[in-house]
């Protein structure tokens, strides 16, 4: 009997933006008569609070023991990965693809060094920040590598100053299920009244913490109090408390309000509501918020510390890019966008477009499959 082929793909937990990616995945590979099995390191840890039904989960997973590590940081959260080498021993995969620089890396890295598989990197990462040890590290993991597959192109950059040969970093593009916040977001705007559309509504969606930068929006919309607009913060997280005593402090609190934590499904009615997204971020290696937002056809102010906006917006065209730091710049921007309805209205329908046109979990997940039979060295039967 011949042996199946088999692709593992190790990662750290499940989550709701992955589900209908691992599925087109597993139907892709399935049809060239490969096996797919996600391997997770855990379920989850106390950040993460959204709700996960492992029932939705069509493709085949295990999820190995273990406990989440921060190391003295909540921000950076890995897992041991216990039980995996067993899992690689056990499944014999002609290629294995895994998330990340983490422990498990380091035990493929192993494995592979050994001459026993073939392994691709796919991360997120834009920056070698941390010691020298670190960035050494990462080089000897991407040499042994077969691959690389990037969430985007300030990842591919990343890869390749990392010494990895231009053709062995594939771009697969990381999104959320762009057609849920498309159609369920008109669904919502069809409910609006007509009072609901007066007031200018501006969004910011994201884990209150001083790497999201939400504090950076009290300073670009303290100048604009006089304008009818109204903040909508949806996220939790300890900065609260400081964000509204700076929103006290800067007289605008009567125009901040703060929603808490939102899952998935929730999220619609308050894009629906929006003219403008804001994403003020001062590191996100992604945003998987942004093209959530330009999906749900808002027009989109993003920092130029995230990720996704080198992949996804044309400046001027169906969003902007922008230093939030330079506090006048944004606040003239913002200020156009409130007084300028059409105008906003003009970039949110590009956005929107653009998404539906360019980002998509099928595309994404062809690009993935694509990489995975290159770099596995899989003949796919196509």
């Amino acid at each position: 009997m011949l042996k199946a082929k088999r692709v593992l793909l190790i990662t750290n937990i499940p989550t709701p933006y992955r589900i209908l990616l691992y599925d087109a995945i597993n139907e892709k590979l399935k049809s060239r008569g490969i096996e797919f099995l996600v391997v997770f390191g855990g379920l989850g840890y106390s950040r993460r609070k959204w709700q996960i039904d492992m029932a939705e989960y069509k493709f085949p997973y295990k999820v190995l023991r273990g406990f989440p590590l921060s190391f003295l940081n909540i921000e950076k959260v890995t897992f041991p990965y216990l039980g995996l080498r067993k899992i690689l021993i056990q499944n014999s995969p002609c290629v294995v693809v895994i998330s990340g620089f983490s422990p498990a890396t380091m035990q493929v890295c192993w494995q592979a060094w050994r001459g026993r598989l073939k392994y691709i990197i796919w991360a997120s990462a834009t920056s070698s920040q941390g010691s020298f040890w670190r960035k050494w590290q990462r080089k000897i993991l991407v040499r042994q590598a077969k691959g690389c597959i990037s969430y985007g192109s300030m990842a591919r950059k990343y890869f390749i100053s990392l010494g990895v040969p231009p053709e062995k970093a594939r771009i697969a593009l990381s999104t959320p299920d762009t057609k849920f916040f498309r159609e369920q977001t008109e669904l919502c705007q069809s409910k609006l009244s007509k009072t609901d559309k007066e007031v200018c509504r501006i969004l910011s969606v994201g884990e209150l913490s001083f790497g999201k930068g939400i504090d950076r929006l009290f300073h670009i919309l303290a100048p604009l109090k006089e304008e009818k607009f109204i903040l909508d913060i949806v996220g939790s997280g300890a900065e609260q408390e400081n964000l509204e005593k700076l929103a006290e402090k800067l007289e605008i609190t009567a125009q901040i309000h703060f929603h808490g934590y939102k899952q998935k499904e929730n999220l619609p009615p308050f894009f629906s509501q929006a003219n403008v997204f804001l994403f003020p971020t001062r590191a996100d290696k992604w945003g998987m918020v942004l093209p959530e937002a330009m999906a749900a056809g808002l027009a989109c102010v993003a920092s130029d510390q995230a990720g996704a906006a080198e992949d996804m917006i044309e400046e001027g065209v169906n969003g902007f890019v922008r230093d939030f730091e330079k506090t006048k710049d944004v606040t003239n921007l913002v200020r156009r966008l409130i007084q300028d309805k059409p105008f906003a209205q003009k970039i949110g329908k590009n956005a929107a477009s653009f998404i539906s046109n360019n980002v998509s979990i099928e595309a994404s997940a062809s690009q993935f499959v694509k990489a995975i039979c290159l770099f596995g060295e899989i003949d796919d039967g196509n």
